[in-house]
């Protein structure tokens, strides 16, 4: 999971699960409802960033319930 924070709040977090050199996400979203930040897209961003260094190939952005 990655957290993001503002001022030591916890405003966003993304979930993504891996298997292998694979990895799914899982969820994401907003702790509050102010929408004015881009604290989901950073840490869709830094999420990338710390897979690619677990040596993670593939990304399914769909999630778990994406059609095959």
């Amino acid at each position: 999971m990655i957290i993001c924070s503002k001022n030591s709040v916890d405003i966003s977090f993304v979930i993504f699960s891996t298997i292998g050199d694979k990895s799914i996400y899982l969820h994401g979203g907003r702790l509050n409802d102010e929408n004015q930040d881009s604290s989901l897209t950073y840490n869709i961003i830094q999420s990338f960033n710390l897979l690619k260094k677990i040596n993670i190939n593939y990304v399914d952005l769909e999630g778990v319930n994406s059609p095959k």
